[in-house]
């Protein structure tokens, strides 16, 4: 297959880092991934303001696990749908100018739903809208904002690029949610929503005078759409390591995630507490999530990517099982604590992985296949909430976690070429 491409600006020559000195922000040199980092930082921070707010919302109208679980995951939905066309787009046009539209949309949602809670008569049909409207932007987003990364840094910073890109996650995670519970406590649910819709538009301001220096385009422009993401499909079959990364990110996506998203059932119905209590446990998993950006930005991968992110996943998968069994909190704050780390960990090992084998004028279409298994989230919400509302949600969270580490293990020890990948 022909991969013409052509280098749109010429790559800056940098300085070589000094040999010894310890390089956790060392991706930061580059001016453009500066505007990148700092906007996500902020689009970060509303993502988990919306998460602690909306899932604490529905609980408050509903008392209902299998609706919080449900909400939780409705946001994903539209990227089985909207996922590949946004990879097709995000090869063809204006990476900068997708993120715009996106931010501008999330922004606008949550400025609009802010006015109707205000309002006093919110119902639980509107916040499912509200977020099947965030997701149609994030499913937009996701591909293109991990597309350029890769075209803002140089190949030999993309390591330490996209731990400080999981950095802004985690940090958010950090901080967010625990500021947004007791504002929350403090204040309603109103401006929780005011706020994110500010945070929302700072990515779409940051990315203006933000360029590209590192992006190659497809001089193929007359092709269709459809051919385009068929081309992404056959190259993703065809390359195993690329395959089984996208296959083992089902576990932490598809069954760990929604243990998250349940939290606020689990914190009220089995902690018997409120959302301060949620905030703060949201905020130690970011917090340690936080930790793991930090020693990968800092040392690398001391095991080796591959193997890395296997023993991140079987360490996430141990979590959740830890997370199911806590009748108490300080054990669930230990359990979120090692799902934070581990997940963080793979996200961050993985992401790299498949950045560092994928070509840039395929990039858009394998990120959305690669974030695909966010569309299936809801799938499995629905499933962990359905489970947790009959049962429990111990029973729920357990049951997930004994999948996941059965799948870990086995990934473990059937992925040879993983386990050999740096």
């Amino acid at each position: 297959m022909s991969r013409d491409t052509i280098q749109t600006s010429p790559s800056p020559v940098r300085p070589r880092p000094t040999r010894g000195r310890i390089q956790t922000f060392s991706s930061l040199r580059n001016r453009d991934y500066r505007f990148l980092w700092t906007g996500n930082l902020f689009n970060n921070g509303a993502n988990w303001l919306q998460q602690l707010t909306v899932g604490w919302l529905v609980w408050d109208l509903s008392a209902s696990p299998f609706l919080v679980g449900a909400v939780g995951g409705f946001r994903a939905l539209p990227f089985l749908v909207i996922g590949p066309i946004a990879g097709v787009l995000a090869d063809r046009l204006d990476r900068r100018k997708l993120v715009m539209v996106s931010q501008i949309m999330l922004a606008s949602a949550a400025l609009v739903f802010a006015l109707v809670v205000w309002s006093g008569r919110v119902e639980i049909w509107h916040t499912f809208l509200y977020i099947a409207i965030s997701g149609i932007a994030h499913s937009i987003l996701q591909p293109v904002r991990s597309a350029l990364v890769a075209n803002t840094v140089p190949r030999e910073d993309l390591t330490n690029a996209f731990a400080l890109h999981a950095m802004t996650i985690t940090s958010s995670r950090l901080v967010w949610p625990a500021i947004g519970g007791f504002l929350v406590g403090i204040f309603g649910f109103t401006v929780n929503f005011f706020v994110e819709s500010v945070l929302y538009i700072t990515l779409a301001v940051m990315v203006i005078p933000m360029r590209t220096p590192y992006r190659e385009e497809s001089s193929r422009r007359h092709s269709s759409a459809f051919s385009d993401l068929l081309e992404g499909v056959k190259y993703v079959a065809r390359d195993k390591p690329i395959l089984q990364l996208i296959v083992m990110s089902f576990v932490p996506n598809f069954l760990l995630q929604p243990c998250i998203y349940l939290l606020p059932a689990f914190v009220g119905a089995v902690l018997g507490r409120g959302p301060e209590i949620l905030g703060t446990l949201l905020s130690v998993n970011g917090g340690f999530g936080f930790a793991a950006t930090v020693v990968i930005a800092t040392f690398g991968h001391i095991l080796g990517k591959g193997k890395t992110s296997l023993v991140a996943l079987v360490l996430s998968s141990v979590a959740g099982i830890m997370l199911g069994q806590s009748q108490w909190l300080a054990l669930t704050i230990v359990a979120v604590s090692l799902m934070g780390y581990g997940m963080s960990s793979f996200r961050t090992t993985n992401m790299t992985l498949v950045q560092l084998l994928a070509p840039d004028d395929l990039r858009g279409r394998i990120q959305s296949i690669y974030h695909l298994d966010h569309g299936l989230t809801p799938l499995a919400s629905f499933i962990i909430g359905a489970v947790a509302e009959f049962y429990s949600p111990t029973v729920a969270v357990t049951s997930v976690g004994v999948l996941a580490l059965g799948l870990s293990i086995y990934f473990l020890m059937a992925f040879s070429q993983i386990r050999r990948l740096d």
